[in-house]
């Protein structure tokens, strides 16, 4: 069995060496480290990386947007985001000034390795379990079959079920079969515009009825994205592909 994957922590502090002390002390506790300098650098990495954030450990007072803007601006979105302030500055101070909520969490400058180890177990803690990911039946269309396999075994980890084709023919042959939630289909296939005939052609078939399908192109997206949605795509997605942002298109079908 698999062990399961460390929660990821994101620390954000204008000063390196205090974010190098403290990623020593998160990834001596066992968890993976991520750090930025900056507000707009912290929502570069929770943009670009794979899995969610687990906590994020922020300093309040940085130079530009703070602290306290950095957790607005990411529990808009993820609501259940677990977020740990660091300050020099006492915490009268700082809810006085507004930076600081009643129910903040707040780890005073400076701590060690075992005042952050127990602020993190209880953040941890504190957060609504997960909910399981719902899996899709999801049909990847693409020739060049490394990259088909790659994002293939990618959606599989996410718990859903996978099936993919290198061509036209084959495609046009399996979906149907397979009646996908979700077909992934590259425009460019057998060296032509092949994706949209593709979908041209099954788009009419009464098993694939509830079936979205989402295109995929090297070429900028809103240069071939009228002639996608004429054709029966519901999106064109650029490669490549925003690992990230594809999951949160699945959930957002999920919930549908």
């Amino acid at each position: 069995m698999a062990k399961p994957a460390k929660p990821d922590l994101l620390i954000v502090d204008d000063d390196p060496l205090i974010r190098m002390t403290v990623e020593t002390h998160v990834e001596s506790l066992g968890y993976r480290a991520l750090t930025a300098a900056t507000v707009s650098d912290a929502l570069k990495v929770c943009a670009e990386n794979v899995r969610p954030i687990d906590v994020v450990l922020t300093d309040i007072m940085m130079p530009g947007l703070l602290g306290s803007d950095l957790s607005r601006i990411l529990q808009k979105t993820s609501p259940d985001l677990a977020v740990i302030f660091m300050s020099a500055h006492p915490w009268q101070e700082l809810a006085r000034q507004g930076h600081l909520t009643e129910s903040a969490r707040l780890l005073t400058k400076p701590f060690d390795a075992r005042d952050l180890g127990a602020a993190l177990h209880q953040a941890l803690k504190d957060k609504p379990p997960s909910r399981p990911p719902v899996p899709l039946r999801i049909f990847v269309v693409d020739d060049d079959r490394d990259v088909a396999d790659s994002l293939g075994e990618l959606l599989q980890s996410e718990g859903h079920e996978v099936r993919v084709a290198g061509g036209f023919n084959d495609a046009l042959e399996k979906i149907p079969e397979f009646s996908p939630d979700l077909v992934l289909c590259d425009l460019n296939l057998d060296d032509a515009m092949g994706g949209l005939d593709l979908v041209t052609s099954l788009r009419d078939d009464a098993r694939l009825t509830k079936t979205v399908f989402l295109a995929v192109t090297g070429m900028t997206p809103t240069d071939c994205k009228p002639a996608a949605l004429t054709a029966g795509f519901q999106d064109v997605l650029a490669k490549p592909l925003d690992f990230q942002r594809l999951s949160r298109l699945l959930a957002s079908r999920v919930r549908e």
